[in-house]
């Protein structure tokens, strides 16, 4: 019987680099994304390579009901599970103030109820398999408070929480659940973090998508808790735990706040409730 590994947000950035390695490993691929994203052709450029089944699927992860059309289209298929990895989120920037209602719950759904829902829905399939694993992609921003990213910052807490408790519930089972915080990727830098920093230390804080996904990918395979890829991102686990509260609010509202008349959000309000 064929063993897929399954990853959301596939199209771009870690998650793509995260379907390069795995195909350069042997393993089967079932690549999901957003409409429009270039699957088809990045699963034609890594079967012709690398020689390992690979099927897509882009959906609108917007909708409710698009977990339950993953889970389907998987199990029509025949498609097993062994490996799942949760990619699939968005950010963000601006004032709270001023973001809108639906970007909040558009944030809040993709980066929190997708990968809660996918989990939840794959965890029997990924139970019968001899050994199994899941990686769901956080950030170090979750063990931060940051102004202008508030709702992301949160949402990165809840994945960080939901992946070490469910890591818990599993222990002594076949299932290794793993959770990957970068520091930052140089594919999404902060621009105004960007300015805050010359490019030298801009580049210093920042890794690779490439760099990120392999060290992803080889924590998961070696069942790690928590895998910081990267000098940054230990660091700043480390400023995290070992910094009083107090300056380390200091350090993030300085970075991440613009300069005074500078706006980072450039849609209006939406406080309307969306549909």
């Amino acid at each position: 019987m064929k063993r897929f590994t399954l990853i959301t947000g596939a199209s771009g950035g870690i998650g793509r680099e995260m379907a390069i390695v795995c195909a350069q490993r042997g393993f089967n691929l079932l690549l999901v994304a957003l409409a429009d994203s270039n699957l088809a052709e990045l699963s034609e450029e890594l079967r012709n390579k690398y020689r390992v089944d690979i099927d897509f699927l882009e959906l609108d992860f917007s909708k409710t009901e698009a977990v339950t059309e993953l889970y389907h289209w998987c199990t029509t298929n025949n498609y097993e599970v062994d490996m799942l990895i949760n990619n699939l989120g968005i950010g963000g920037k601006g004032k709270f103030k001023n973001i809108g209602l639906g970007d909040i719950q558009k944030m809040i759904h993709l980066n929190i109820y997708i990968l809660s829902a996918v989990t939840n829905l794959f965890l029997p399939m990924l139970s019968r398999q001899p050994r199994a694993y899941i990686l769901n992609v956080s950030s170090t921003a979750a063990y931060f408070n940051i102004p202008q990213k508030i709702v992301y910052s949160a949402t990165k807490a809840y994945v960080n929480t939901f992946t070490s408790s469910l890591r818990i519930e599993l222990k002594g089972s076949n299932i290794s659940v793993s959770l990957l915080c970068p520091g930052g990727s140089t594919h999404r830098v902060d621009q105004v973090v960007e300015k805050r920093l010359n490019n030298y230390f801009t580049s210093l804080v920042h890794e690779t998508p490439q760099a990120i996904a392999k060290g992803g990918i080889d924590g998961m395979l070696k069942s790690k808790k928590l895998i910081l890829p990267g000098f940054a991102s230990k660091v700043y686990m480390i400023v995290s735990k070992v910094t009083p509260a107090f300056i380390r609010d200091r350090i993030t509202n300085k970075l991440f706040t613009p300069p005074a008349g500078e706006k980072l959000y450039t849609k209006p309000p939406q406080k309307k409730l969306p549909a």
